[in-house]
């Protein structure tokens, strides 16, 4: 007798299993949004910062934002930037908040000289 397969030998009976190419989870490969590889992130030009600015009718400096991320090398923290445009909302949100003119004005360097000036410079 040859030699045949556990179920064989219980029931007596053959057992097909389809052939496919699906992996054992069951997905096929390529349908899941997790082994597409993600965009690399690519710093915005400030025409690009300026536009949507514009578009979203802010009050955020669209130089300062552009100056102040490209000082730190597109990086939050340790991590690099994943989405400038969520970086101009959360300074917009920021804006809204303060008054205008004092948002960023703790980090002008020459801020307190022209305090200095305007108050008649030591005469």
């Amino acid at each position: 007798m040859e030699s045949k397969g556990k179920e064989e030998e219980s029931t007596g009976a053959k057992v097909c299993v389809p052939q496919t190419d699906l992996p054992p989870d069951g997905k096929p490969k390529g349908d899941d949004e997790q082994t597409k590889p993600k965009p690399r992130f690519v710093p915005p030009t400030l025409t690009e910062v300026e536009a949507y600015c514009r578009e979203r009718s802010n009050r955020v400096d669209s130089q300062r934002f552009h100056d102040f991320y490209t000082a730190k090398n597109w990086m939050v923290g340790k991590n690099k930037m994943r989405d400038w445009r969520a970086a101009v909302r959360t300074w917009e949100r920021d804006s809204e908040r303060q008054p205008a003119g004092s948002l960023y004005d703790r980090h002008d360097p020459l801020r307190s000289l022209r305090e200095y000036a305007a108050s008649g410079g030591g005469s």
